[in-house]
């Protein structure tokens, strides 16, 4: 498998973890913000997260930007870039990314 195809796949498998964790927080039969979400790719790369509400959450790789008028698409992408990040994130208008520390720590600028 290329780089791209399992950076991405890893990023579904993200989501689908975020979406059992919220499921066995709330119980298998009360609905909860992760419920019918639909993954796809675009031709740049992006992994784009659609969500019930209409939102979307999207990872670019180096940050993960929602829709900005969703609070649920905000605290979506929060959970997602926690989960990938863990807790040191930093929010920038409609997006998460690393904070500037940690990305130096992994080798970027």
């Amino acid at each position: 498998m290329s780089g791209k195809g399992k950076t991405r796949l890893l990023a579904a498998l993200r989501m689908e973890r975020l979406v059992a964790e919220e499921r066995q927080r709330h119980g298998e039969n009360t609905p909860c913000m992760f419920d019918g979400i639909t993954c796809r790719v675009d031709g740049k790369g992006v992994v784009i997260f659609t969500i019930p509400t209409g939102g979307t959450v999207r990872d670019t790789g180096k940050t993960v930007l929602f829709s900005a008028g969703d609070a649920t698409a905000r605290e979506a992408a929060k959970r997602y870039a926690q989960s990938k990040w863990g807790l040191r994130i930093v929010m920038e208008e409609n997006g998460f990314s690393l904070g500037k520390e940690r990305a130096r720590e992994r080798g970027g600028r």
